[in-house]
């Protein structure tokens, strides 16, 4: 499952469908194979609570990138 810019998604969509969204993820079965990929420009701190607890940084599930510099760039 992959959404981009999660911050932007979860500003627009209403409480029906965050609460939806939110219940189908939590409804997996945790040996399912299933990806969830979400990208954001704000660091998980400053993301909604609700978002904040899908990706759970003790378990490893968040990963920072910075942008390259021109090094990574040449």
């Amino acid at each position: 499952v992959y959404v981009p810019h999660i911050h932007l998604w979860w500003e627009i969509v209403g409480p029906t469908l965050k609460a939806t969204f939110t219940t189908l993820l939590q409804n997996i079965p945790s040996f399912a194979p299933v990806l969830l990929l979400a990208t954001s420009d704000k660091p998980h701190s400053a993301l909604p609570e609700e978002v904040q607890e899908l990706f759970i940084r003790d378990y490893g599930e968040i990963f920072n990138v910075q942008l390259p510099g021109k090094e990574e760039l040449t």
